[in-house]
């Protein structure tokens, strides 16, 4: 988590970091799933399983949604 931490340039603990890092994970693959049809078949109702996802990462962050 240092090197995260000191290439963005927080001062964070690590359990922010990694909390963090995974959120851009799930944000990221969330997105790229949608762009490249994985969800196609799977998801019916993909916006509200977006809005969904973003919130629990959201959470995850710290925010309070």
């Amino acid at each position: 988590m240092a090197r995260v931490r000191d290439g963005v340039g927080l001062t964070v603990p690590d359990d922010v970091v990694a909390r963090a890092v995974t959120a851009w994970s799930g944000l990221f693959g969330t997105v790229g799933f949608e762009l490249f049809g994985t969800f196609e078949n799977t998801i019916e109702e993909r916006a509200d399983y977006f809005d969904h996802s973003m919130t629990l990462l959201a959470r995850l962050i710290g925010f309070e949604v």
